[in-house]
């Protein structure tokens, strides 16, 4: 009996130390995000963003009348672009395609604006994510003069008004990095990460998954094709990493067979702006690192 008791006694004391170290790594993650004023919190903060993850999950995935996959696919593409050419920060750009999936599925959307609809959506996660503002001219001049400025505050109202001025969004990207830093992951290994977190932007099935399952398949993928020869270390800080989320395996693996995809034949395809984006030297020409076009079927790393 005391046998029982002590290990039963010996295993919640391995549970505690394993726990203490993850908040502590957590706090490191926090403190490389910026955070570093809030470390005391670390854990709460973290818990907070977890719980308010099913609140970003689309019922369906289906588009509004008049609206296409390959449409909203090539809006994307190009606010991309437009994103990437005023050097905005990377939670702008998830900010904005989380508005416009939200205005899809909240609203009718008329195909004549809908180029009005993105514009004004990235113009909004600015005014959220930035310090500096597009001026609404420029935006105006990137559409063509298409449309006029007071058309591009009519439907920033209407957007507004839309979402209940609600544009908190729990960023897969801050999951990303926490998890990634948590897990000791080399910087190579998040930029391809990153790379596949983008490419889910282009499709709207994406958004039947919460955004925390989306940066932990693109993470798990990007290590399984990469860190083939892990030392013990960087295992070991993997497994405390894989505390912070509990997704079933079978649910992450289908994620990750559709990211592959999508990687594989992103080249090809009309939509190159996130393939482009990261085929430069400053983000490792990650995009056409040959893992991701030989890497065998994914069950076989299982």
């Amino acid at each position: 009996m005391l046998k029982i008791v002590y290990g039963i006694v010996a295993f919640l004391l391995i549970v505690a130390c394993q726990l203490c170290t993850v908040v502590n790594d957590l706090k490191e993650a926090m403190q490389s995000l910026g955070l570093s004023f809030e470390q005391e919190y670390s854990w709460d903060i973290f818990c907070a963003m977890m719980k308010r993850q099913s609140h970003y999950v689309f019922e369906r995935a289906e588009l509004p009348k008049g609206i296409t996959v390959e449409m909203r696919a090539l809006l994307v593409d190009w606010l991309i672009q437009v994103h990437d050419s005023f050097r905005c920060a990377e939670e702008t750009l998830y900010l904005c395609v989380h508005l416009l999936n939200s205005c899809l599925w909240l609203s009718k959307v008329n195909p004549s604006t809908f180029q009005l609809l993105g514009m004004t959506c990235l113009f909004i996660a600015c005014k959220k994510e930035e310090c500096l503002l597009p001026e609404t001219t420029e935006l105006c001049f990137l559409m063509e003069n298409s449309f006029s400025k007071k058309q591009l505050l009519k439907m920033e109202r209407k957007i507004l008004d839309t979402l209940k001025f609600d544009v908190s969004y729990a960023q897969p990207l801050h999951f990303l990095y926490v998890v990634a830093t948590v897990g000791r992951c080399n910087q190579k290994v998040i930029f391809l990460a990153k790379y596949f977190l983008e490419l889910t932007l282009l499709d709207p099935e994406y958004t039947l998954y919460e955004p925390a399952q989306l940066a932990a398949a693109a993470l798990c993928l990007s290590r399984k094709l990469l860190n083939k020869n892990c030392c013990w270390d960087e295992e070991e800080a993997w497994a405390r990493a894989g505390h912070l989320y509990s997704f079933s395996k079978i649910m992450l693996t289908k994620i990750q067979q559709r990211m592959l995809k999508a990687a594989a034949q992103a080249s090809s395809l009309e939509t190159q702006a996130t393939f482009l984006k990261y085929s430069i030297p400053e983000r490792l020409k990650i995009s056409s690192h040959p893992a991701i076009f030989h890497a065998h079927p994914l069950h076989e790393y299982s």
